[in-house]
C-alpha cells in the first residue's frame, strides 16, 4: 500500500551523449634496407657500419658473429659493409572514428513524497520521494 502526498520536488539533471565522426588518417609507410634485403626497423637501427652474416645467409649480430668465430664454428660468413636505404611509400590511409564534441540532453524530473507499507504486516517499507514524471527540457536557442 502506497500513500502519495500533493508534498513535491522538481530536479533537473542531463544525460551526456558522445558524438563521434568518421575522419580518415594518413598513416605513413616506411620501408627498410641493409644492402638490398628488407629488414625490420629495430635491426635497421642496431646495424651501424658492418654487415655480419653466418655463411647461410641470414644477418646475426656483432657478439654472436665474434662468438661463433672464437669457437671455431665455420659457418661464419665474411663481414660486409652496411649500405642502408629507407624508402617512404604511399601513405596508407586508414578510416577512424574521433570524438568531436559531447552532447548534453537535459530532463526535469518531478517527484513527489510516498509512504509505502507492507500490505500484509502494515510495516512501514519505504519513506521519501520517487519519480512521477519526466520530460526533456528543449533549448531555447
Amino acid at each position: 500500500m502506497r500513500w502519495v502526498f500533493q508534498k513535491y520536488q522538481e530536479d533537473t539533471f542531463f544525460v551526456s551523449k558522445p558524438i563521434y565522426e568518421d575522419r580518415i588518417v594518413e598513416i605513413p609507410v616506411r620501408k627498410y634496407f641493409i644492402n638490398k634485403e628488407e629488414v625490420s626497423k629495430d635491426l635497421y637501427d642496431s646495424i651501424s657500419d658492418t654487415v655480419y652474416r653466418a655463411k647461410i645467409g641470414f644477418m646475426i649480430t656483432k657478439e654472436d658473429w665474434l662468438e661463433r668465430k672464437m669457437s671455431g664454428w665455420r659457418g661464419v660468413g665474411v663481414p660486409e659493409p652496411a649500405i642502408k636505404v629507407t624508402v617512404d611509400l604511399e601513405p596508407e590511409r586508414k578510416r577512424q572514428r574521433v570524438l568531436s564534441r559531447i552532447d548534453k540532453q537535459y530532463y526535469v524530473v518531478l517527484s513527489k513524497f510516498c509512504v509505502t507499507f507492507d500490505s500484509s504486516s502494515g510495516r512501514l517499507t519505504e519513506l521519501g520521494y520517487q519519480p512521477f514524471f519526466m520530460s526533456e527540457v528543449k533549448d531555447s536557442g
